[in-house]
C-alpha cells in the first residue's frame, strides 16, 4: 500500500509509555541513549539441572505510574499513551470520522482494552483490531492507509499494546522454554509497552495548522510460507514487504542510500538469519553504512506493541533530526506468518 506524494498522510501526534519512560519524549530519549531497563522480575523458571530455578530478566513499566483502581496496569498505560497522542495532535474526534486501528496479541482477549481506549475517542468509529504479533501495529498502519486513501476517514489513530511481563504470560513463556536465562541465552527478554500515532491527510493537517512529525510513504505486508512448518525460513515474506514499502518512494538521483532501519529485532538466532536474507535482497546496491535501531535492546520484546514503539521513535527522530538519513524503513516479524514493513520520510514539502 503506497500513496502518491501529495496524498501521503502525516503523523501529527505521538504517544508512548514504556519501561524507559512515561511519555514519548522520555521513552525515545532513553532509547536513543541506549539506557537499559532490565531488572530481575518476580518470576522464576526451572533451571536445566534438577531442583534448580533461574530468575527471569525483563523490562516492566515502573509501578510509580498511576493506575486507576480496578484497572489492569497495561490498560491504564494504554489510555495514557493514547491520550498523549491525541493531545499532541490537538485532535478532537467528536464530529469527525476517526477510527482506531489497534495491533494486539491474538492470544489475549482485548475486550477491556478496547472499551478503555474507546472512552478516549468519543464518537469515533468501531475500532479495527489487528492481531498479528510483533507485526501487528504495522499491519494496522496498512489498514489505516487504505482507509485514508479511500476517503473513508478524516483521521486515523494507529497503535499497539502488549504486556509480556504479566505473571500469566511469564508462566506460559516459561513452560515453553522461551524465557532467556543463563541456561537459555537465545530466549526472550520480556517487556511491555503501549504506543500510538495520529495520521491525517496532508491537506487536513495543514488546514488545522498541525505540525507533522513524518510522512508515511507506504506499507508492505506479506505472509511467511514457512511459518509453523519445519522448513527453514528464507525471508521471502519480509523481503516482499520491504520491497513494497520501498517502492512507495523513488530515491533522489535514482540511487538509494541505505535507510535508517528500525525494527522489532530482539536478538534471536532465527530472526538474525531472516533479517539478513531480507535486507540483502530488498536493498541491493544501496550506498552508505547500515544503521539499525531496535528498542528491544533497552526495553525487551514488547510483542504487538513493538511496531508502535518503532513508529513513535522513528517519527520523533525524523522531526528532531536525530538522523541525517533521508528515509526510514521499519519492519515487524511476528512469531506467526505476518510480516510488515513501512517507509517513513521526514516532514517537508512533497515533490
Amino acid at each position: 500500500m503506497s500513496a502518491a506524494p501529495a496524498a501521503r498522510p502525516h503523523i501529527t501526534g505521538v504517544g508512548l509509555v514504556t519501561p524507559a519512560g512515561p511519555n514519548a519524549l522520555a521513552s525515545c530519549l532513553a532509547l536513543r541513549a541506549g539506557i537499559s531497563c532490565f531488572a530481575e522480575l518476580p518470576h522464576w523458571v526451572a533451571g536445566e539441572e534438577e531442583d534448580t530455578a533461574a530468575p527471569v530478566q525483563g523490562a516492566a513499566i515502573p509501578a510509580v505510574l498511576e493506575v486507576a483502581p480496578g484497572t489492569e496496569p497495561i490498560v491504564s498505560h494504554a489510555r495514557r499513551a493514547l491520550r498523549e497522542a491525541l493531545d499532541d495532535a490537538g485532535l478532537d474526534a467528536r464530529g469527525r470520522r476517526v477510527r482506531l486501528f489497534l495491533g494486539h496479541d491474538a492470544r489475549l482477549d482485548p475486550t477491556h482494552l478496547v472499551a478503555a481506549l474507546g472512552a478516549e475517542l468519543p464518537g469515533a468509529e468501531r475500532p479495527a483490531l489487528r492481531p498479528a504479533g510483533r507485526a501487528a501495529a504495522l499491519v494496522a498502519l496498512a489498514s489505516a492507509l487504505r482507509a485514508l486513501a479511500d476517503g473513508a476517514l478524516d483521521a486515523a489513530v494507529v497503535g499497539g499494546v502488549d504486556q509480556w511481563v504479566s505473571p500469566a504470560r511469564l508462566a506460559v513463556l516459561g513452560a515453553l522454554g522461551r524465557l532467556r536465562t543463563g541456561d537459555r541465552p537465545d530466549g526472550v527478554l520480556p517487556g511491555e509497552a503501549a504506543g500510538f500515532v495520529v495520521l491525517e491527510p496532508r491537506d487536513a493537517a495543514r488546514a488545522r495548522g498541525a505540525r507533522a512529525y513524518a510522512r508515511v510513504a507506504g506499507v508492505g505486508t506479506a505472509l511467511e510460507p514457512t511459518a509453523g512448518t519445519d522448513e527453514p525460513c528464507r525471508g521471502e515474506a519480509l523481503t516482499a514487504a520491504m520491497r513494497d514499502a520501498l517502492r512507495s518512494a523513488e530515491p533522489r538521483g535514482g540511487r538509494r542510500r541505505l535507510p535508517l532501519c528500525v525494527s522489532d529485532f530482539w536478538g534471536d538466532h532465527t530472526g538474525s538469519i531472516e533479517i539478513g536474507l531480507a535486507h540483502t535482497r530488498a536493498l541491493p546496491g544501496c550506498e552508505g553504512d547500515f544503521h539499525h535501531w531496535h528498542a528491544a535492546d533497552c526495553i525487551g520484546d514488547t510483542g504487538a506493541a513493538a511496531g508502535a514503539v518503532s513508529l513513535v521513535w522513528t517519527a520523533l527522530a525524523l522531526r528532531e533530526r536525530w538522523t541525517d538519513l533521508p528515509e526510514a524503513l521499519l519492519w515487524g516479524v511476528s512469531d506467526g506468518p505476518e510480516r510488515a514493513a513501512a517507509l517513513l520520510l521526514p516532514p517537508g514539502e512533497e515533490a
